[in-house]
């Protein structure tokens, strides 16, 4: 049983993700791209699924134009391989021909002559045109990533402005429960202090009270004793003074 081969075009897209991922070395892939032109592979299809390609994951400058230049050269001996098997069908043409005359053999060899330069004026013209469609695809992706860029800034730049809005609030809000605190700390030692001197204050209250008990107790038993020794002592009889 044969062994059955890939397709040429996934061979080709194969090489080029080994290409981007590291899996063959740039000169690997290279000589892959050649040996499967060699081997028959149609170079314009390698192009278009090369440029196809392009729009979504581009590959480095070089090694895009390296591949170009392989591709290109691949499908310029092509288009020679091509008129060059037309040539011997045009001669048979001339030969055979009615007329016979020596004038319709180069009109005969000038229609591929002329029809050559339509064919490669068709192919450059539609390269031209893929080309413009990668670079309007370039330029509409660099758009799309620049918006995208910018988007991601202005997001991040508002999330940024709104973390330093929040922080700041938060600041402010702990500030102001720290004076919270420190007021209220504040206002409990005022109150015991006022409540410290209300009680030394009634307990001086009850002193001088004490005091003023104790003074008229002494008060009251000096006059009890003062009373009590006047009666106790003798009157003094006072001679009464003789007139003369």
């Amino acid at each position: 049983m044969a062994v059955k081969r890939p397709l040429p075009a996934a061979t080709f897209a194969k090489a080029l993700r080994s290409l981007e991922t590291g899996g063959l070395s740039h000169n690997g892939v290279m000589a892959e791209i050649r040996e499967l032109l060699t081997a028959g592979a149609s170079a314009t299809e390698l192009r278009d699924i090369l440029l196809g390609r392009e729009l979504i994951e581009p590959l480095s400058v070089q090694a895009r134009a390296e591949i170009l230049s392989i591709l290109n050269g691949a499908m310029l001996r092509e288009r020679q391989r091509a008129a060059a098997a037309e040539k011997p069908d045009t001669l048979q043409d001339a030969v055979t021909s009615p007329e016979g005359s020596s004038a319709t053999a180069p009109q005969s060899l000038a229609g591929p002559e002329l029809a050559q330069p339509l064919t490669e004026s068709s192919a450059l013209a539609r390269i031209a045109a893929l080309e413009a469609a990668l670079a309007a695809a370039r330029t509409a992706l660099e758009a799309e990533r620049k918006t995208t860029r910018d988007a991601t800034r202005a997001a991040a730049q508002a999330a940024a402005d709104n973390l330093v809005t929040l922080e700041t609030a938060r600041a402010r809000a702990d500030q102001a429960a720290a004076d919270a605190e420190h007021f209220r700390t504040e206002a409990q030692s005022l109150h015991d202090s006022l409540g410290e001197r209300d009680a030394t204050f009634t307990q001086m209250r009850l002193s001088l009270a004490k005091r003023e008990a104790q003074l008229a107790a002494l008060s009251k038993e000096h006059a009890e004793m003062s009373s009590a020794l006047e009666a106790r002592l003798p009157k003094p009889h006072w001679p009464v003074p003789r007139r003369h």
